[in-house]
C-alpha cells in the first residue's frame, strides 16, 4: 500500500514538471511570434510610408496614387 501511495504521489509530481516545462516552452515560442509579428508589422507600417512619400496611398486593399494626371 506504502508503495502504491508513493509511486502515484511521484507520478503527480513528474506530471507536474512536465507541464510547467510545456507551458514555459509554449511562452517562449509565444513570445518569439509576437516579436516577428511585431516585426512584420514595422516591415508593414515602413512601406506604407514610404509610398505615401511616393505619392501612393493605401486605403484599406484600394490603391490611391495622386501625380499631376490623376486627381481623386
Amino acid at each position: 500500500m506504502l508503495g502504491f501511495v508513493s509511486f502515484q504521489i511521484y507520478r503527480q509530481i513528474d506530471l507536474y514538471y512536465n507541464l510547467k516545462e510545456q507551458y514555459n516552452e509554449i511562452e517562449k515560442r509565444k513570445k518569439e511570434l509576437n516579436d516577428e509579428i511585431l516585426k512584420r508589422n514595422q516591415v508593414l507600417l515602413d512601406l506604407k510610408n514610404r509610398l505615401a512619400d511616393e505619392g501612393v496611398i493605401i486605403n484599406g486593399e484600394e490603391f490611391q496614387q495622386m501625380d499631376l494626371y490623376n486627381f481623386p
